[in-house]
């Protein structure tokens, strides 16, 4: 469910939807009503029952989010489909029922104490359904802060990591502080600085990839619009074409993380590449 929510997104961010004329037309339909046939009554999209689990090599509540993501975009860019928004909606009424009442987070099942990456991927599904008209409970909002003082560090507590007592990383900084834009809280510039100066330490490297970091990196760069953000932008682009297979049958793909390789593979990886390319397309620059 997640890959196909993926697919889907890196489709219909260049204008592929299900509406359309066009050469992916009736890839992105089917995709999007696999994931409808899916989901079930109480909104759950993580697929069928039997693959769901407590760890991420089973079905859990990234597919759930990246699905209820696709489907609410689906919606959006088709000027309000039923069958997608209606989904969507459902999807996020499940998010809500799912986060922990103790952490404020999200993780691999509904209730569990969280952790920052599944967190952001809640957060981003959810304000994607506030364009369709949900309304974020004020107590879900409450817990969210309450994810975020758990996992972040530093003066300015900017600086955020996986899960509490574990150390920083850029990467969860980076979904952190797109997350924290996306819930409208107040960032002045000492705030942004601290963060993106933790980010600057660890810019893209063709011989580090970590498209996971490059896109959450570039989501919350394009909001900053400093200097910075042209600078990580050319990294990246660069670093990424870098990456591209370009003979072969796996012409246009981007290889498995090898870290991933087991779970997210050559569909995962491709797609996430190229959300990175069109974060350009996709959002608007500035939301804080």
């Amino acid at each position: 469910m997640g890959s196909t929510g993926l697919a889907i997104l890196a489709f219909i961010t260049r204008d592929n939807t299900s509406d359309k004329p066009g050469p992916y037309r009736n890839h992105v339909n089917k995709a999007l009503n696999f994931l409808l046939a899916n989901q079930d009554a109480t909104g759950d999209l993580r697929g069928p029952p039997q693959a769901r689990g407590a760890d991420s090599t089973r079905a859990d509540m990234y597919d759930h989010a990246i699905a209820t993501l696709a489907l609410a975009e689906a919606a959006i860019m088709t000027g309000g489909d039923k069958r997608y928004a209606d989904a969507a909606l459902r999807g996020a009424q499940f998010i809500v029922a799912a986060q922990d009442p103790e952490s404020g987070g999200w993780r691999y099942i509904p209730g569990q104490f969280g952790d920052t990456s599944v967190f952001g991927w809640q957060i981003m599904a959810l304000h994607a359904c506030e364009k369709l008209g949900f309304e974020i409970p004020a107590r879900t909002r409450e817990l969210a802060d309450d994810w975020i003082r758990l996992a972040t560090q530093g003066p300015r507590r900017m600086i955020a990591a996986y899960q509490p007592r574990r150390a920083p990383t850029p990467a969860m900084t980076a979904e952190m502080l797109y997350t924290r834009m996306l819930l409208g809280q107040k960032l002045d510039d000492a705030d942004i600085r601290e963060a993106t100066d933790f980010l600057a330490q660890a810019r893209p490297d063709v011989r580090q990839p970590n498209v996971y970091y490059w896109y959450y990196g570039s989501l919350c760069m394009l909001q900053v619009q400093s200097d910075l953000w042209k600078r990580w932008n050319a990294q990246t682009r660069d670093a990424l074409i870098a990456l591209q297979s370009k003979t072969g049958g796996l012409d246009g793909s981007w290889n498995a993380d090898p870290k991933y390789a087991d779970r997210g593979g050559r569909i995962y990886m491709t797609s996430l590449a190229l959300l990175t390319l069109e974060v350009y397309y996709r959002y608007d620059a500035v939301i804080r």
